[in-house]
């Protein structure tokens, strides 16, 4: 998580450095593990009748909750729809932890996942903005503005005396 100061510069950033558990990744992993592709999450979600609610924030943990339910025959919409509730909670204690202002964006693998985009405006109570590009390559297109001087004055190079 980044926050941006008024000129658009990071001012201030925190991430999940304890788990997996709140991350993207972590949801990967299950929906593979459950046969799910990573773009048919949300679809699964919104067929959820009782979403799984995870106990663990630990991924290794979890994914011992998650294998137990599929094994007590509990479908998969229900325990997708219950890790992406848990990711959209972790997310909200590190936002929460920054104290963001004004607009909340989303980029990375994450913002492909409308269940999750839905989970954390509910968990959040604000409206959060997907950006108009692939959201996973919104890092790559800042680091092309930066080298290209977009957002920097370019330096006069000077030779020595």
């Amino acid at each position: 998580m980044v926050t941006l100061d008024d000129h658009g510069f990071p001012a201030d950033s925190s991430i999940n450095e304890k788990c997996a558990a709140g991350s993207g990744r972590f949801l990967e992993m299950i929906s593979t593990s459950l046969g799910v592709d990573f773009d048919a999450i949300s679809n699964h979600c919104r067929q959820a009748a009782s979403p799984f609610q995870i106990s663990s924030s630990c991924a290794v943990f979890a994914e011992s909750e998650v294998i137990s339910q599929v094994n007590a025959g509990v479908g998969s919409s229900d325990i997708l729809a219950g890790v992406v509730n848990s990711v959209a909670s972790k997310t909200q204690t590190l936002l929460d932890g920054l104290d963001p202002q004004g607009e909340i964006a989303i980029c990375g693998g994450l913002a492909r996942v409308d269940a999750f985009v839905t989970a954390l405006e509910s968990s959040t109570g604000r409206t959060i903005r997907k950006l108009p590009q692939d959201p996973q390559l919104t890092a790559a297109f800042g680091a092309a503005i930066i080298a290209g001087g977009g957002l920097y004055p370019r330096k006069e190079r000077t030779r020595g005396c």
